[in-house]
């Protein structure tokens, strides 16, 4: 499941394009199998990422090839410094820092039975969001995308200096709403972390998972076409959520460009027109704000996907979508060089 993704950021491109920005912005990468979406490639150098991932094998590649200011570690995140145990089941991408097991009514759906099977447990390093800010390895960040198969909510309990700080514009992060052996659904415990600081929900996807024996039937039966456009229960949410500024907070130029920077790279071109004029006459230069913000008037180029799309789609259209980020990312012409 995706959310939006504006392949086509105007307003963005010109502000990297023209230097616009004072600071780098800084994208907090935790569960960066795969490396970094592709919308934040339209930073180009003004871009600076820090991508975590408990998994030593994914990170190496990502490593060798990082470009300048990318910078990516071996490790865990959670509410606690030093060692833990990591599970690393038949599907490595569901490796989680729980013991995982699928309850038996869980087991009646179409879940990939790798993310629970024949689970390795590996000693890995954890640390604190928190920590790693105090000992000077972080920078405050801009954006936090979690990806950590339910361990999302010890991430932000390890990270409440950090939020505290409120330097985070945006987070995007998996949601499970299915229980898992004892961890129950975590979307509360997320929630009413973000909540006090400023976080609303900006977004959500949904990932669905139908029932396995209708799906097993129809293919027994030749009847695949019935399984092509098949929905199922809500079992986890892809979330955007953006802390737009408040009528009392003090701006400045770079966070309310920041600000506007995320919220049209997942499409809300509405809202970041919003912020920029709201915010405009609570920083220096006011009168250029308008101007600029016009470049958002335009109808955002979006990709988007769930399982459903997904699922309806079939394969081609999974090849198609992907195929189609690859080359909207390869076509990105790279920016002048961000200023030091």
């Amino acid at each position: 499941m995706e959310l939006g993704y504006n392949f086509r950021p105007r307003f963005t491109e010109w502000v990297v394009a023209n230097k616009l920005l004072q600071s780098r912005f800084v994208l907090l990468d935790i569960g960066v199998q795969g490396g970094i979406h592709p919308r934040w490639n339209h930073l180009g150098a003004a871009l600076e990422v820090h991508g975590f991932d408990a998994l030593a094998e994914t990170v190496a590649p990502l490593a060798a090839a990082a470009p300048p200011r990318h910078h990516y570690y071996s490790m865990a995140l959670g509410n606690e410094d030093g060692h833990t145990t990591l599970f690393v089941p038949a599907n490595k991408f569901a490796a989680s820092l729980a013991l995982r097991d699928l309850a038996p009514e869980h087991r009646r759906l179409r879940i990939d039975p790798g993310v629970s099977a024949s689970p390795q447990p590996r000693t890995v390093p954890v640390a604190r969001l928190d920590t790693l800010r105090r000992n000077g390895l972080i920078p405050p960040p801009d954006f936090l995308k979690m990806d950590c198969e339910g361990h999302e909510p010890a991430i932000l309990r390890g990270a409440a200096e950090l939020l505290a700080g409120r330097s985070l514009i945006g987070i995007q992060s998996e949601i499970g709403l299915l229980p898992s052996g004892a961890r129950q659904s975590h979307f509360s415990d997320v929630f009413e972390q973000l909540r006090p600081h400023g976080f609303a929900v900006t977004d959500v996807v949904a990932d669905r998972f139908a029932c396995r024996s209708f799906a097993d039937r129809a293919v027994a039966l030749d009847r695949r076409r019935a399984i092509s456009g098949l929905a199922g229960a809500v079992g986890a949410l892809e979330m955007l959520f953006v802390a737009v500024p408040a009528a009392a907070d003090r701006l400045t130029a770079d966070r309310l460009l920041k600000c506007a920077i995320v919220l049209e790279l997942f499409g809300f071109n509405d809202m970041a027109y919003d912020v920029l004029i709201a915010g405009a006459d609570r920083v220096a230069g006011a009168a250029d704000i308008a101007p600029a913000a016009d470049r958002l008037i335009y109808r955002p180029s979006i990709a988007r996907s769930d399982s459903s799309i997904s699922r309806a789609l079939g394969d081609l259209g999974r090849a198609l979508i992907r195929s189609m980020h690859y080359r909207f990312d390869r076509r990105l012409a790279p920016g002048p060089p961000f200023a030091d």
